[in-house]
């Protein structure tokens, strides 16, 4: 306990510390020139009252002021008065608008002198646009209130400034001193404050006359005015120069003595900064440390944020001497110390920042935008609504506010509350009902409209045909699966009961030379069968894990093709089949496997020998067709071609049902696996009896 207590007063300490630290710092830029100087009379604010009080001397005293001149109103000072008010109308219209918000929020009875001093204001309003006499008027009640608040201002600056300046040229006196002692007073022993001062005449206080008093600006023709302004010892305490100067010496002295307590402060900060380092662990910090780097971040820019303000107001009230700096100043300590400790976590785990990036809150709600974004249409309509709602809720607190506010918003909810609580009960209907049909996957979900609603049902329905689809896929998959077995079975079994059978005949001995060699030429047909049987199945399952090595070269297409039917020309002359080729006179090449693309020529060529209807014709073509190479097999089938093309691709799958030739019924699978390894394309076309093979191959 007595750890963590002083754990809690070392993090407090480093807390006020810094902020004394901070502030200091923040005056020092803030207020370091203007409380530099050594008193107050040396100041920019004090020589800016000496030179307004020039100002105001020349003006009223050494520029013969003529009175009948400065207020003479030409026409242009009349057009220069009235550009001040714009369009008359809109004058008007502006007060008419501003005092009828005062007559609402008055009883009756005191209406009538609104009601009069409005009337009055638009008539004068109008004569100025009207009258120019009237307007003469004004412009001249103006300029002598200017006259008389310059000497005003004058005689007020008299009383804190004593002052004595010659004309050289025309040596004429200007002093508020008394004629005997104007040579005498003016000495640095009985003046707290004196300075020599030239004017040269109303150029020199260009930045001090306002736009009004340019009229004074009078062209002085005699020259320059040299002397001396100063500020005399016997000026009382209570006088604002005199005031301003106490004020300034406390205040300097203050905000040094605190500039140095900030110093002095930041070495201790930085001296323990390692101690507060090692204070800043806990639930709590390990609960902060759980927190979205981005509301962590969210929370040091708040407390920073808080405890600059509060910095602020110190530094700005601190000169004045007010309690207000330091009841800031205390309620600064909280957030600085917050945003230290905050600092040094964050700082601690600079290294996972990028990570913790990942699962800011930012990052979250970008990503929940993305998603309600992802139809953009649906998006856009999901805010409408959302801000319609947001204005109609919000829309009922003006029914409270003025009666016609009743009508309007019953409008509002007429014409856009009614309309879209239908429309969202009607949406949720359609939802509820797409959700009901999807549960059972039961006919089509009906498509109502091109809202998302009706794109969801469009792609449940698609879904639920894919899934019919892929019910019907799998029945017939385990129907082919049964196929398979049997034939595989049947075809592997009718050479092998051959050959045990023919064995077990030539293990008697009572054969004649004849019948050993009929028997042994049997089991050689039977076990070359049997052996081809195997291989293609081992080639298949090859194809199949796609374990199957392909050796690109140039081949000629063409070439490859008369090379194959050459290897058949001895069956060829044997069957009855008339063969049409026709094939380019410029080879067709393409990077493939020769020995694999032969082997799918030698399929499709052998398979035409077996199944081809006696005395028919059989047409091979080679040809070039966008960049591939397509190769062309048909033939009549001496069999029913009722199965489905693709199921002709499935191994072991033969047009001769009734199996009396030697196929495996592996050809077809075999060739397609080819060419898809090479990265072509197989198609087989049925129509009738006729049967067409097509194989696109990639050129080079």
């Amino acid at each position: 306990m007595a750890t963590k207590w002083k754990s809690s007063f070392i993090m407090l300490i480093w807390s006020i510390s810094l902020t004394i630290g901070l502030t200091g710092i923040y005056i020092l830029f803030s207020f370091g020139k203007e409380y530099i100087y050594w008193d107050y009379f040396k100041t920019p604010s004090f020589q800016e009252e000496v030179d307004q009080f020039a100002y105001f001397l020349y003006i009223s005293n050494m520029n013969n002021l003529d009175r009948e001149v400065v207020l003479t109103v030409t026409d242009e000072d009349i057009k220069e008065y009235r550009a001040r008010y714009g369009d008359i109308d809109e004058e008007v219209k502006n007060i008419k608008k501003e005092y009828n918000a005062r007559l609402n929020q008055l009883q009756h009875t005191k209406q009538n002198i609104i009601i009069a001093e409005r009337d009055k204001k638009i008539e004068d309003m109008e004569k100025i646009f009207t009258s120019d006499d009237f307007v003469s008027e004004k412009i001249v009640g103006e300029r002598e209130e200017m006259i008389e608040d310059l000497q005003r201002k004058l005689e007020n600056a008299s009383q804190e400034f004593h002052y004595f300046f010659t004309n050289p040229q025309t040596k004429e006196v200007y002093s508020n001193l008394p004629h005997e002692s104007q040579e005498t007073e003016m000495t640095s022993e009985k003046m707290q404050y004196i300075t020599d001062y030239t004017i040269y005449g109303i150029e020199q206080f260009h930045h001090q006359v306002s736009d009004q008093e340019r009229i004074f600006q009078i062209n002085n023709q005699e020259g320059w005015y040299e002397g001396k302004i100063a500020v005399p010892k016997s000026l009382s305490a209570s006088s604002p120069i005199m005031k301003a100067y106490s004020d300034y010496r406390q205040s300097q002295l203050i905000i040094w003595i605190f500039v140095v307590l900030s110093i002095i402060s930041l070495i201790f900060c930085f001296r323990y900064t390692k101690e507060l380092a090692g204070l800043t662990n806990g639930k709590a910090v390990f609960f902060y440390n759980k927190l979205p780097i981005d509301v962590r971040g969210g929370f040091f820019l708040f407390t920073a944020v808080c405890g600059g303000l509060f910095i602020v107001k110190c530094a700005n009230e601190l000169p004045t001497q007010g309690m207000g700096a330091w009841i800031a100043l205390t309620m600064a300590v909280i957030p600085v110390g917050l945003t230290a400790a905050q600092g040094i976590l964050l700082f601690r785990e600079r290294s996972g920042w990028k990570k913790a990036a990942q699962n800011s809150m930012l990052k979250r709600a970008v990503y929940i935008l993305q998603e309600a974004f992802l139809n953009r249409k649906t998006g856009t309509q999901l805010f409408l609504i959302l801000g319609l709602v947001f204005v109609l809720g919000a829309g009922i607190i003006t029914i409270f506010i003025h009666p016609v506010a009743w009508g309007i918003y019953f409008v509002a909810a007429v014409v856009i509350g009614f309309p879209l609580v239908v429309m969202l009960v009607k949406k949720a209907g359609y939802f509820n009902r797409i959700l009901e049909e999807s549960a059972t996957l039961n006919g089509d979900i009906p498509v109502i409209g091109q809202s998302v609603l009706a794109a969801l049902a469009n792609n449940l329905n698609g879904l639920i045909e894919s899934v019919k689809k892929s019910e019907s896929e799998q029945i017939k998959s385990e129907r082919l699966k049964t196929e398979l077995i049997t034939n595989v079975s049947h075809d592997l079994r009718t050479p092998l009961t051959s050959i045990i059978t023919y064995t077990d005949l030539l293990k008697q001995g009572e054969l004649s030379e004849d019948e050993r060699n009929a028997y042994l030429d049997i089991l050689d047909r039977k076990s070359k069968r049997l052996k081809v049987l195997i291989d293609d199945l081992f080639e298949v399952s090859k194809m199949a894990s796609g374990n199957v090595e392909l050796h690109l070269t140039k081949v000629d297409l063409v070439q490859l093709l008369q090379q194959a039917l050459g290897e058949y020309d001895d069956k060829i002359e044997e069957s009855n089949l008339q063969f049409r080729i026709t094939q380019p006179e410029t080879p067709i090449y393409a990077m493939v496997d020769g020995q694999k693309i032969w082997r799918v020529f030698e399929n499709l060529i052998g398979n035409i020998l077996k199944y081809s209807l006696e005395h028919s014709r059989v047409y091979i073509s080679v040809s070039k067709s966008d960049s591939k190479g397509v190769i062309i097999f048909k033939n009549v089938s001496k069999y029913e071609l009722n199965d489905n093309e693709a199921e002709l691709f499935e191994r072991f799958k033969r047009g001769d049902k009734s199996r009396h030739t030697d196929g495996a019924g592996l050809g077809l699978a075999i060739a397609k696996s080819i060419v898809e390894l090479h990265h072509g394309v197989l198609e087989i076309e049925t129509d009738g009896d006729l049967f067409k093979v097509i194989v696109k191959l990639k050129l080079e």
